[in-house]
């Protein structure tokens, strides 16, 4: 579950462009107090994708210069794949419910 996780999520930039956008997001999720990561390595999306499956990472942030643009990210859920594009806040809101709550995701929501 979220809530157990050593890692809760991953911020995953697509290119180099998208680099400061990542660490920035990476600062809401510390201030909020959500344990990640931020992959900024040269390597291509699908790899990083793929390194944060094998982790076990529940979550995925992938950002890239239209996500940075708007103030957005991609959400990935390991199990559910691409979510579309969310507004960063409302991302850390719902990922705080989550892990206070120490819920699952719901049936419905899969």
């Amino acid at each position: 579950p979220l809530w157990l996780a050593p890692v809760q999520a991953a911020v995953l930039s697509v290119s180099e462009k998208a680099e400061d956008y990542a660490e920035k997001v990476g600062r809401k999720l510390k201030n909020a107090g959500i344990r990640f990561e931020v992959d900024i390595r040269a390597d291509k999306i699908g790899a990083k994708i793929r390194k944060s499956e094998v982790s076990k990472i529940n979550v995925m942030l992938v950002v890239g210069e239209k996500e940075a643009e708007a103030g957005t990210v991609s959400l990935r859920r390991r199990f559910l794949g691409d979510l579309g594009n969310i507004k960063l806040a409302d991302i850390i809101s719902e990922l705080n419910e989550e892990i206070t709550n120490k819920r699952r995701l719901k049936k419905s929501q899969k």
